[in-house]
């Protein structure tokens, strides 16, 4: 929605995402922001999980999409998942998954040096998207960042 879905090939190389994340943004969110960047990315592989019995587990705490996630990343021994959803990340660090959130990508395109402000992305982050930042998360990454 803020037009950043570049920082995610330039911080990663790679993003792997379960089928399911693939079909809520590209299927269902045909004509929204970053469905079609999504559908047409060199960077984003598609894989399907192979326990869909743990990810049906996981449905009756957090969405499919994430449960189809967190499974897959545990199939792959990811080192890294992203999700910003408090559910979700409880999950993932009750099983061991090394987890980060959108504001965890900015703090490291900032260090890498793909962008110059995050307080800015952020407040677009805020104001465009509707996105939850506590006025505490928003200090620390303002701190982490030296802005």
């Amino acid at each position: 929605m803020i037009g950043r879905l570049h920082l995610l090939p330039a911080v990663f190389n790679r993003v792997i995402i379960p089928q399911k994340v693939f079909e809520e943004i590209v299927s269902q969110g045909t004509g929204l922001p970053g469905a079609l960047e999504i559908s047409t990315a060199n960077w984003v592989d598609v894989l399907a999980c192979k326990d869909f019995q743990k990810v049906q587990a996981l449905e009756d705490e957090i969405d499919p999409g994430e449960s189809e996630a967190i499974i897959l990343a545990l199939e792959m021994d990811a080192d890294l998942i992203l999700l910003d959803d408090y559910a979700a990340r409880a999950v993932a660090d009750r099983l061991g998954l090394e987890y980060t959130g959108l504001l965890g990508v900015l703090i490291r395109a900032k260090q890498m040096g793909f962008v110059e402000n995050v307080r800015t992305i952020m407040d677009d982050l805020i104001t465009i998207a509707n996105f939850r930042v506590s006025q505490s998360v928003y200090d620390a990454v303002v701190k982490i960042v030296r802005e």
